[in-house]
């Protein structure tokens, strides 16, 4: 087994939380969404916490990881974290400024959302055989 990077690392560490994230919402989608308020008030909206949250957290945690398992591939997770937590952060501000959200989760959340974009930007500034 090769050594992997700090990039590398953090890719697996974005990758896992991603997935963390996505499991609770697939097996336990009232409480996923309870956390935040949400209702859930019929079979479809439980299938679409599952889908939505629970499978899009799920497929970004594997695309993620499968970038983080390769130097080769980690570029590419680097710039898809940049994007991915730049978007979040940056929506989930908007919309904490427009609906006067005070909940301490949704401002933790956008912290670490740009926080982590922040990170793989400054990891993807680095030359490749810094990555690699």
């Amino acid at each position: 087994m090769t050594t992997k990077t700090p990039a590398q690392l953090f890719l697996f560490l974005v990758a896992a939380t991603f997935a963390l994230f996505g499991i609770v919402a697939l097996v336990a989608p009232a409480e996923y969404a309870a956390a935040v308020d949400l209702a859930i008030r019929s079979d479809h909206a439980r299938t679409e916490i599952r889908t939505t949250y629970g499978g899009l957290n799920l497929a970004l945690g594997l695309l993620l990881a499968y970038a983080a398992a390769d130097p080769a591939r980690t570029r590419f997770g680097l710039a898809a974290g940049v994007i991915i937590g730049a978007t979040m952060g940056l929506v989930r501000s908007y919309g904490i400024a427009m609906d006067g959200t005070r909940a301490a989760v949704q401002t933790a959340f956008a912290a670490m959302e740009l926080g982590g974009a922040a990170i793989a930007c400054v990891f993807l500034r680095k030359s490749d055989d810094d990555i690699r």
